[in-house]
């Protein structure tokens, strides 16, 4: 069968026709060839001339440059932030080994801490001390313990 209609293409490719929006109006902009050796046009401004919208033209090497430095300009950011991250991530892992030792060294003194009890029970039934003398470290050694409990589970 036979096409109906004319092909109305202007045999050149243009990259951000319709995707590139005037900043008045808000319609797509129209590439056109023979304007400053190949330039984008306000849709509006075409389709309802200067009542609608004001002329706006921008040449395409000017966009395609605008463009260029856009992506650069993301490129660059997303490498520093790429560097930023394992900055952060360096200091999280030192933050999340010093968290450790310090959570050794609490579970340590906790340890520590029941030993002394013990030891303290022991002289107390053997008769070492007195009970005066138990009663005064017993009421020290379990707020010593709480004390540890609470640094450790924050």
């Amino acid at each position: 069968m036979k096409k109906r209609g004319k092909h109305k293409s202007n045999g050149k490719e243009s990259l951000f026709s319709y995707i590139v929006k005037c900043s008045d109006c808000g319609s797509g902009m129209h590439f056109k060839p023979d304007r400053r050796n190949g330039a984008y046009i306000c849709g509006g401004y075409v389709k309802h001339t200067s009542a609608f919208c004001s002329s706006h033209i921008i040449e395409q090497l000017k966009l395609l440059n605008a463009v260029r430095e856009d992506l650069q300009a993301i490129a660059k950011d997303t490498v520093k932030a790429e560097t930023l991250f394992g900055i952060v991530e360096g200091k999280a892992a030192e933050s999340q080994v010093a968290v450790a030792k310090e959570l050794k060294r609490l579970e340590k003194q906790l340890s520590e801490t029941n030993a002394r009890f013990d030891s303290l029970l022991t002289l107390h039934v053997d008769g070492v001390i007195t009970t005066e003398q138990f009663k005064q470290q017993n009421d020290r050694i379990p707020n010593n313990k709480k004390t540890l409990q609470t640094k450790r589970q924050s």
